[in-house]
């Protein structure tokens, strides 16, 4: 018996308990037999030794027997060491119970043994007490010991002793089996979860390894504690291999093989089929590909599952564990190999369907030549994963493409695009990086070639390809490569110059001084002339980062707009980029109201795409408006949320926004807020970014560093703040400043920033891409004019407290409204109850104010009110009902089924597997995996909820449209005829302006400034 240290307890606590239980019966003088059964590996001994050595602790005695393999053994070898262990007097003679073929005789002559052994184990017990017999590998034992531990079992009884006997229960003789079980307890074990193989793995190697390496080990050992060991010590050894490449231990091959050797040599080929197809096969294809009668196949099939490597469940065949998988493969000779994938792949390619391309692809590649059928069937397979979503699939299956289309020479535009392919679904894998590399290899090869058209893909590229949704604005070589290609593409490739054109304007913007706009301006202007929608929505946004000041917030919004429409139709990508642009816009000009539409149309949109690149501003924009309302525990979770999302895309701007919310959030806490992430890499940047300056001057402040802060503020300030021009960050870079000067009292400058501030009054302050909102213009310019000793301030603060009210951000009312009460201004709120001759529509808590004239008359919140609300909002603008439904609408028109009956199963079946698998992540706070998971699961449920109606019935594509349509109409229907009942005149001009549809628009007869 060894000493097997701490692991030997890892998932095995309750059978421990079992066997302590039996110790416990045995110490009032109740014996029993318990048997420990499993696969080799299992930890059947281990287990032995762990109570062994827990008894021997407690005072009892042990005897500890092992069972040999062979014929080599004398008889009743294991019970002469059991009396050995009990230090036995008495001599038994075990060639009494040897037999001469006369099964009467031969039972006769074993009793007086069997008396003796019996005898000596009850003068143990009155010598030593409690005693622990431990017999391993029973399996291997002759008949005589197994029939001798029944008869031993039958009399345990009234005796202070506890038999533990461990098997493997595909290796023991059946009978003796039904003859213990009638007398003893059975303990079988089971492999480790994958928990567990994570501490074993811990145990062995002294660090717990990730979940992903964890969860890969349990899937290819099937949990079995010897092959986690073998396998780990390998990991540990070579850090840079993941379980699936570690070659079979030794220690695991030699308990394969003999398992394998129990199987007859045409069943072993049958085996090699199925290892060649994987882990497990449909019975037809193992079939097809071994060429034999069905009943042959079968019958082989049958005497390796009697071996325990394989399991039969209907018409699937599956190994009993990857590694009898590997070590089957591994055994098959390299032609047979080659020949049984070339099988395989035929086999599977006669009559494919899309999910089959993946192995057809798999097989091609593995029978060496084939390069042409292997290149097609990864492009195929590449296609099928990209369509479903799974990016880094895709590219795996792209990047197997162009290798076998380089075997072939084929014609290098075929080869590159299988490359720009594989870069694509890298960058949306989140794995930019490695995309990178590709870009600039592509680059290389299309330089090289004198192809321009692949140069410019591979500069678009850089910038997360044509959407642009993250481009890097520090990056010498994309720039470098963009005008490279710009100068290189014809005058006549008229969309892509427009492409590259747009992309610089917003690459080089800060690494050389270019004119954004002019550039900007000129790409909308080629791709319109080139009527390419795609890239007019591109270039559009390209424009709006060009003129990002407040001072156009309006046009922005107007290409906003259209961009949105474009992208509904062409690309969802480029519609989320116009959303990201309206939202900004609506957030400058205070509607937080349609900035909260915006937010969960971007969602809807972004959930269909299930790109963390994407999915990250979500939370990022909830934690917003949760600041607004001065949530700032739920502030706290959105910042993690939208960390842990955008982390998966290794996106720079989900930390610097996740952080600029949380650094506000502290602010308003009353905590000091952290340095900016990257912030010293960024100092090289501050004389050409004027915000990024502001950003460091802010963040210096709020942490206590008045004195660094102090020096950015000196750095900007001597000019007067010229540097601050026409950006994204002027008014947050201007209030960054305030609050230095006001903290120096600094009164020039103070009058200066006062007049840099109040030709943008009427604009909220916004940081970043919606990374924080503000509050009003108005709430600084109070402060200023305040401390300037200026009677405006008393305006000032009563239009902060009006925007605020308006915006429904009753955080920043109640900030404004302490401002006021500082500064000495009172009586400065808005009633509700005046009279106006504005028209209203505004909402305040849990009401709508509305009015034409006269008295505003509070009314109850309900989806119509804020229907109405959005459309008013946007007159003129026709809206989709999708943009006003809480649930996924499409748009397609077609008259077939949403989801056939094959993809609904399989929805459902991938729906289980996500509750399994959230809630192992949940368990383990992995909240990456948690949201990957979360996205994922959103996505199934709502194609699912689209697709299936009442009673389960497959729903027709349109049904879910047109159910939108009648339910919006009805909302705004009842919600007008409630206005009506309080202002007549209002009701009757909604009614007459207000047209509903699958689009819903405000048209009315003339313009008006309404209070929303």
């Amino acid at each position: 018996m060894t000493n097997v240290g701490r692991d030997a307890v890892i998932g095995r606590r309750g059978e421990l308990e079992v066997l302590d239980e039996a110790l416990r019966d045995a110490d009032r003088g109740t014996g029993r037999v318990v048997l420990v059964s499993g696969e080799p590996g299992i930890g059947k001994t281990r287990l032995a030794e762990e109570a062994a050595r827990r008894a021997a602790g407690d005072g009892v005695a042990v005897a500890w027997a092992s069972c040999c393999e062979g014929d080599g053994a004398p008889p009743l070898w294991p019970w002469l060491q059991v009396l050995d262990g009990l230090g036995a007097a008495t001599t038994v003679d075990v060639g009494a119970a040897g037999g001469d073929g006369v099964e009467g005789v031969a039972g006769a002559a074993r009793f007086p043994v069997y008396a003796a052994v019996l005898e000596v184990i009850e003068d143990a017990c009155s010598r030593l007490g409690r005693l622990l017999i431990v017999i391993d590998d029973l399996h291997w034992a002759d008949d005589d010991s197994a029939a001798l531990l029944a008869f031993v079992a039958l009399r345990l009884r009234t005796l202070p002793v506890v038999i533990v006997a461990t098997f493997r229960p595909d290796e023991i003789e059946a009978r003796h089996v039904a003859a213990l079980t009638r007398v003893a307890e059975q303990l079988p074990l089971d492999g480790l979860s994958t928990d567990e193989v994570a501490e074993l793995v811990g145990s062995v190697t002294g660090r717990r390894p990730p979940a992903s390496v964890a969860s890969d080990l349990h899937d290819r050992c099937d949990g079995n504690p010897l092959f986690v060991r073998e396998l780990s010590r390998l990991l540990a050894a070579r850090p840079e291999a993941s379980p699936g490449t570690i070659p079979l231990p030794g220690g695991v091959r030699a308990v394969l093989e003999r398992r394998l050797a129990r199987v007859a040599q045409p069943a072993v080929e049958v085996l090699e089929v199925l290892a060649v197809l994987g882990t497990a096969a449909s019975f037809n294809l193992v079939v097809d590909v071994a060429g034999d009668e069905r009943a042959v196949v079968l019958d082989h099939l049958a005497s390796a599952e009697r071996a325990g490597l394989i399991e039969i469940d209907g018409d699937e065949v599956r190994f009993t564990h990857a590694l009898v998988r590997d070590a089957v493969y591994e055994g098959v000779g390299g032609s047979r190999r080659a020949e049984l994938h070339r099988r395989a792949a035929a086999a599977l390619e006669h009559g494919a369907r899309e999910d089959d391309w993946a192995a057809v692809a798999h097989h091609w590649l593995r029978s060496g030549g084939h390069a042409d059928r292997a290149a097609r069937a990864s492009r195929r397979a590449g296609d099928r994963a990209k369509a479903r979503r799974a990016f880094a699939d895709a590219a795996g299956h792209y990047e197997r493409a162009a290798e076998s289309l380089a075997t072939l020479s084929a014609d290098e535009s075929v080869i590159v695009d299988a490359e720009l392919e594989r870069a694509d679904m890298l960058l949306r894998a989140g794995r930019p990086h490695e995309a990178r590399d590709v870009y600039f290899m592509v680059a290389d090869r299309a330089r090289a070639g004198g192809r321009p058209n692949e140069l410019a893909h591979a500069a678009l590229g850089l910038g997360a390809g044509l959407s642009g949704f993250e481009v890097s604005l520090d990056d010498v070589e994309q720039v470098e490569l963009l005008e490279e290609a710009l100068a290189a593409l014809p005058d006549d490739e008229t969309s892509l110059r427009a492409a590259v054109m747009a992309r610089l304007a917003v690459a080089g913007f800060f690494v050389e001084r270019i004119d954004a706009r002019s550039l900007a301006t000129e790409a909308v202007r080629l791709a319109r002339a080139a009527r390419d929608p795609r890239t007019v929505g591109y270039a559009l946004s390209a424009l709006c980062d060009s003129i990002v000041g407040p001072e156009h917030s309006e046009e922005r919004l107007r290409h906003a707009d259209e961009i949105i429409a474009i992208g509904r139709e062409m690309d969802h990508s480029i519609e989320l980029l116009g959303r990201r642009l309206r939202l900004r816009g609506l957030l400058e000009v205070g509607d937080l109201l349609a900035a909260d539409v915006e937010v969960a149309a971007y969602a809807r949109v972004a959930d269909r795409l299930r790109q963390p690149l994407y999915s990250f501003y979500v939370p990022l924009w909830r934690g917003m408006r949760a600041l607004s309302h001065g949530r700032l525990d739920d502030v706290a979770a959105f910042v993690a949320e939208t960390a842990s999302i955008g982390a998966a895309a290794s996106s720079v701007n989900s930390e610097l926004l996740s952080a600029t919310l949380d650094a506000w959030r502290a602010v308003f806490a009353g905590e000091p807020v952290l340095e900016i992430p990257h912030s010293e890499s960024f100092m090289d940047m501050i004389d050409r970014s004027a915000g990024l300056t502001g950003g460091l001057t802010w963040s210096s402040f709020h942490s206590g560093d008045l004195d660094r802060a102090r020096w950015f503020y000196e750095h900007v300030a001597t000019s007067d703040f010229a540097s601050i021009g026409d950006e994204a960050e002027t008014l947050v870079s201007l209030l960054a400043y305030v609050e230095v000067a006001l903290a120096l009292g600094d009164e020039p400058r103070l009058a200066v920033l006062y007049d840099r501030m109040v030709p943008h009054a009427e604009r909220c302050v916004v940081d970043g891409i919606g990374g924080a909102w503000l509050g009003s213009t108005h709430l600084q310019l109070a402060r200023i004019a305040h401390a300037l000793g200026r009677g405006v301030g008393r305006e000032h603060i009563a239009a902060a407290i009006e925007v605020h009210r308006r915006a429904n951000a009753p955080f920043f009312q109640l900030i404004a409204e302490s401002i006021a009460s500082e500064l000495g201004v009172d009586r400065v709120r808005v009633s509700t109850a005046t009279v106006t001759d504005e028209p209203h529509f505004r909402r305040t808590g849990d009401h709508w104010i509305v009015a034409w004239s006269g008295d505003p008359a509070p009314m109850p919140d309900s989806k119509g009110m804020r229907d109405l609300a959005v459309l008013l909002a946007h007159p003129g603008v026709d809206v989709h009902v999708s943009d006003l439904t809480g649930g996924r609408v499409g748009v397609d028109r077609g008259t077939g089924a949403i989801l056939d009956r094959r993809a609904r199963d399989e929805y459902r079946r991938r729906l289980a597997e996500l509750d399994a698998d959230l809630a192992e992540a949940e368990a383990h706070h992995d909240r990456g995996r948690v949201e990957k998971a979360r996205v994922e699961r959103d996505f199934l449920v709502a194609e699912l909820s689209a697709a299936v109606g009442l009673g389960g019935r497959p729903r027709v594509r349109g049904d879910d449209v047109e159910r939108a349509r009648k339910a919006v109409a009805a909302r705004i229907k009842q919600a007008i005829d409630r206005v009506e009942s309080v202002d007549a005149r209002l009701g009757r001009h909604l009614r007459n302006s207000i047209r509903t549809g699958t689009t819903c628009s405000y048209e009315p007869e003339h313009p008006f400034e309404w209070r929303l």
